[in-house]
């Protein structure tokens, strides 16, 4: 009974629950809408998929997309104070980045807002020592930049 508990809140419960609230969370602390299509948790491989990841430009289309993050963690990782991954894949993300005409990068209302969410008493983040995370093998598969800056009296524009 305990491992079909286990099994119903790995594979349903929880992946409901963080498709519920993680692409608000995320939207609320970039201050651009996130969506995701769909979140796996296969509780036994310890393992999280996310899948259709976007992030939306300030006024329209994708600023960021992935079509999967995967990440798999180390069994052994559940008795450690770190977060040891065996394994993450980021598979086809893409990042649009644009210069407009003004100077300014297409991304710098997150990066302000981001900054202003930051603690700011030094004391307290000196105290703080960072997490560990260990990761053994990173794969980014199909990945694409494109940069357009407008800035200039000739637009240049590479992908």
């Amino acid at each position: 009974m305990l491992v079909l508990s286990y099994a119903v809140i790995g594979f349903w419960i929880v992946p409901a629950v963080l498709r519920a609230k993680v692409p608000p969370l995320l939207t609320e602390t970039l201050g651009r809408k996130v969506t995701v299509d769909a979140i796996r948790l296969d509780p036994f491989a310890l393992s999280l998929s996310l899948r259709g990841l976007r992030i939306s430009e300030a006024d329209d289309g994708d600023f960021v997309s992935v079509r999967e993050i995967f990440v798999n963690r180390q069994a052994s990782s559940i008795f450690r104070r770190a977060l040891p991954l065996r394994e993450a894949r980021i598979t086809a993300p893409s990042i649009r980045i644009r210069i407009s005409p003004e100077g300014e990068l297409s991304f710098a209302d997150i990066t302000e807002r981001l900054a202003g969410n930051e603690d700011h008493d030094a004391s307290e983040v000196a105290d703080k020592k960072p997490f560990p995370v260990i990761i053994q093998n990173v794969r980014i598969e199909r990945g694409q930049v494109a940069f357009r800056d407008e800035s200039r009296s000739t637009p240049f524009e590479e992908d």
